[in-house]
């Protein structure tokens, strides 16, 4: 936190078919600009002994980087409310004001700023045409600077040759484990939480530690590797079919929460979006398989209540 300055809002970069380029800042000035998750985030450094200053949508200072590093969010600005969402939704009752009296509040140093501005992106639902060319305004050493970028829409990818491949995978996972569904279900669902997590971790690890990241893009599968693991341990039927498909359940869960990555066309992890999309891919064909070979496994008589 020390390091790196906070986000001026808590929107969480996503999956989407929308990607806003910066393309210049006139005049030249001693910084650096880029856009992080699509068109979600505005990424601002400085260079060290230069102030900047960025502009609200009133025209109202809203955050600055001071000569030393030091970043500050001003409080009364009435984009603090506005960037806290996507929608720019706002609390009507906070007493922000383009007109107020600046409160500076410091959110990190380093000389560095990233916030949402709804300036680089359309609301969802708005109707684009395909073009947009945004601006954001700042000041650079008192002198104004314009920040101008491009916004494009992405066609999205078809999620149906991803969808057949995990098919294709489930059905041979269970046709090679169908004689011993325990001991295959159990190595799936172990392989299938390995590729998650780090899937996972790299697209956690992609954003900037002051961004609003969410760590159950890679603490879920972490869970299920551990009720896979304990199931394997646990010598009595029933409590290790229940820890089987609690392990099952929170793949699923993560695969619910990663779906979008099959439907969007720029994603967030820094990995190639076809590796991170096959990626996801394996994982769900896996997770069908071993669900189904629990299944029939829980559907086998017991050897211990047999000989009992």
């Amino acid at each position: 936190m020390v390091a790196t300055a906070g986000p001026a809002g808590a929107v969480t970069p996503r999956p989407t078919d929308y990607r806003s380029t910066v393309e210049s800042v006139e005049p030249a000035a001693p910084i650096a600009v880029q856009v992080i998750g699509g068109d979600t985030l505005l990424d601002l450094r400085a260079e060290p002994g230069h102030a900047v200053v960025v502009l609200g949508y009133g025209g109202e200072p809203y955050l600055r980087v001071q000569a030393d590093g030091t970043a500050q969010v001003n409080q009364s600005s009435p984009a603090v409310s506005l960037n806290r969402s996507r929608d720019a939704t706002i609390n009507s009752n906070d007493g922000a004001s383009v007109d107020a009296q600046p409160d500076w509040r410091t959110i990190g140093a380093g000389g560095r700023l990233i916030w949402h501005d709804h300036r680089i992106h359309v609301q969802d639902g708005a109707e684009f045409t395909g073009e947009l060319t945004w601006e954001v305004p700042i000041t650079v050493d008192d002198v104004p600077t314009v920040i101008t970028g491009h916004l494009d829409r992405i066609d999205p990818p078809s999620p149906l040759p991803f969808v057949l491949l995990a098919g294709a995978v489930a059905a041979g996972v269970w046709l090679l484990g169908r004689r011993r569904p325990r001991r295959t279900a159990l190595t799936t669902l172990a392989v299938a939480s390995l590729v998650a997590s780090v899937t996972g971790y790299l697209e956690w690890q992609s954003l900037p530690p002051s961004v609003a990241r969410n760590a159950g893009v890679f603490l879920l599968p972490v869970a299920a590797g551990l009720a896979a693991g304990l199931a394997a341990v646990l010598r009595s039927r029933t409590p290790s079919l229940v820890a089987m498909l609690t392990s099952v359940s929170l793949l699923a869960g993560w695969l619910a929460f990663r779906w979008s990555i099959l439907t969007r066309s720029v994603l967030v992890s820094d990995l190639a979006p076809l590796v991170d999309r096959v990626g996801l891919t394996v994982v769900l064909g896996v997770v069908v398989a071993a669900a189904g070979l629990t299944v029939q496994w829980a559907g086998t008589p017991d050897p211990a209540r047999a000989s009992a």
